[in-house]
């Protein structure tokens, strides 16, 4: 079963796959999308980290796609591994195995046509612009040092209106919508009982 799971920045698709993960122990395999970013090798740091990473251009799409058919082929892949603390494609991968579910995290997990058509189940997460830019602060802050005027720029400069233009329109596509609750296990209810029907 291939699940695309699409949500902006900071809307808690990893929190999801976590709970997920512990609802189905060893059966999820995840392709996580910010592991195929285009690194900009001839930037600088000082550039690389002002280029614009929330518009659809900014992913190896062939690559990525190529991937998730070979592993719905039964094949192991190896992700790229791309790191925001210093904008770049590291030189070790991260071997991936085929398993009873697939799913493919990310903003742009729902753009795509050919991606779309890779899928079983097409989720969104729906998530108020405020709550996300929190999460997605605190997130950054803490795991990547950055400063809060850096990140509030970054998010009313290029997240904000790149996910009103590109990650929002994708809601159509769903098959289904996870709204926002406090209680991520009580959002999560509905996704799971569909993936027991399945397997």
């Amino acid at each position: 079963m291939v699940i695309g799971l699409c949500g902006g920045s900071g809307s808690g698709k990893s929190t999801i796959i976590e709970l997920l993960k512990e609802q189905f122990p060893g059966q999820i395999s995840v392709i996580d999308m910010d592991n195929y970013y285009i690194f900009r090798d001839e930037l600088p740091y000082e550039k690389r980290r002002l280029v614009n990473y929330d518009i659809p251009e900014s992913l190896d799409w062939e690559t990525m796609i190529s991937h998730i058919k070979r592993l719905k082929s039964g094949h192991i892949i190896h992700q790229p591994k791309f790191t925001f603390q210093t904008y770049e494609r590291l030189a070790e991968t991260e071997e991936t195995k085929p398993n009873e579910i697939l799913i493919v995290d990310g903003i742009f997990s729902l753009y795509h046509e050919k991606l779309r058509n890779l899928y079983d189940l097409k989720v969104f997460v729906d998530v108020p612009s405020e709550v996300r830019m929190e999460r997605r602060m605190l997130r950054n802050i803490e795991r990547y040092g950055r400063t809060a005027e850096f990140e509030m720029e970054q998010y009313f400069e290029k997240v904000k209106p790149m996910h009103e233009k590109y990650v929002e329109p994708c809601r159509e596509w769903a098959d289904m919508v996870i709204s926002f609750k406090e209680k991520k296990n009580e959002e999560i209810v509905p996704l799971s009982e569909i993936i027991w029907n399945c397997l």
